[in-house]
């Protein structure tokens, strides 16, 4: 698979690089792309705006695909079915505010690019 990674010794901070595809992991689905969008978050990240920055992530929380394998434990999905991500991880109990594990996908873990 190919994805759009921060790598900041580059002059423009991105390249596309051949990455190896992973098996979704317990919980987890892994989802074929087909839409991907950038916004502000990856800007950020690219000009070193952004916490936690580290090359060879993968950019890019928002985007959209079909379910092509599932995670032992996954129930309610299924392969072939088209979803929408929702790039936030690890909120935690208090809906009023983000958990301490909370994350988005894109930085500091590999998002949809």
């Amino acid at each position: 698979m190919k994805g759009i990674v921060l790598n900041r010794e580059l002059e423009n901070k991105i390249e596309l690089k051949s990455l190896n595809s992973l098996s979704p992991r317990p919980g987890e689905v892994k989802i074929q792309i087909k839409a991907a969008a950038l916004n502000h978050r990856d800007e950020w990240c690219r000009q070193g705006l952004y916490p936690n920055l580290k090359n060879g992530v993968v950019l890019g929380s928002d985007g959209a695909g079909v379910i092509s394998e599932l995670g032992a434990g996954v129930s309610g999905l299924e392969v072939g079915q088209e979803v929408i991500i929702n790039p936030a991880l690890n909120w935690g109990q208090n809906q009023k505010v983000q958990s301490k594990d909370f994350q988005i996908l894109g930085m500091p873990g590999n998002g949809a690019l």
